[in-house]
């Protein structure tokens, strides 16, 4: 039997697009640059000046270019010391020790938008911990939305598009915290399909979770995220 349990998620992106390099105030060593991974995220950064692929320092994200939703630090690429995710509200939703890989505060789930499954069999006496998603309820899951679905667009305008559809994601999370698995269930009033959707293209950042645990030891989970995506 398994036992589910639901988290609230607050998730809308759209678009892509990069913006250029433009030079530091820190000094010579990094050069400042911004990123906006959809309509609604924009990230600003400090890159290595010698190699503009390399994080270094300070990385925030905003939600509208207003709310904070991101805020850490990069040492030649890997994050480090105390990473905090914001809501979209601007209220912190989780707060994360890279150094030490420890979650320093994790808001607790709402029962709105997403469930999670346990992939063993559970008893009502065992102790259990939901799978977390770095980077907080918002930020963290925008990898959902910003993917291109090539498949499903597709369809739609071969099925003829309607104004809005129901997605859920169905993430298969191993007990190592890895997501190993993605499927999108499209539903709307005359059309239902399941995709099969690669994860060659996610960042490592995107799929990494903090696995479920039972009774203290790490166990695979499932977590279904659903979402709407609209058409005028």
């Amino acid at each position: 039997m398994k036992h589910t349990f639901l988290t609230l998620l607050l998730i809308t992106f759209t678009g892509f697009c990069y913006a250029q390099d433009t030079t530091a105030n820190a000094g010579p060593e990094t050069v400042t640059r911004t990123n906006n991974p959809s309509t609604d995220i924009q990230e600003k950064f400090t890159v290595l000046k010698a190699d503009k692929k390399v994080n270094q320092g300070l990385f925030q994200a905003f939600f509208h270019e207003k709310i904070l939703v991101a805020s850490g630090r990069y040492d030649h690429g890997v994050k480090v010391g105390t990473w905090r995710y914001n809501s979209i509200k601007g209220i912190i939703d989780q707060a994360y020790d890279y150094t030490n890989n420890k979650v320093i505060f994790a808001r607790k789930p709402d029962t709105s938008f997403a469930r999670f499954e346990f992939d063993t069999k559970i008893s009502d006496t065992d102790s259990l911990t939901y799978p977390i998603k770095l980077g907080g309820n918002f930020y963290g899951y925008w990898f959902l939305i910003d993917a291109r679905i090539d498949q499903f667009i597709k369809d739609m305008h071969n099925e003829g598009m309607s104004k809005e559809y129901i997605c859920t994601h169905i993430l298969n999370v191993g007990a190592d915290g890895i997501l190993t698995r993605w499927q999108l269930l499209v539903i709307s009033k005359n059309f239902k399909k399941l995709y099969e959707i690669q994860l060659d293209k996610l960042s490592d950042d995107d799929k990494l979770f903090i696995p479920a645990t039972q009774n203290g030891k790490p166990v695979g989970s499932n977590v279904y995220v659903k979402t709407k995506t609209k058409f005028f």
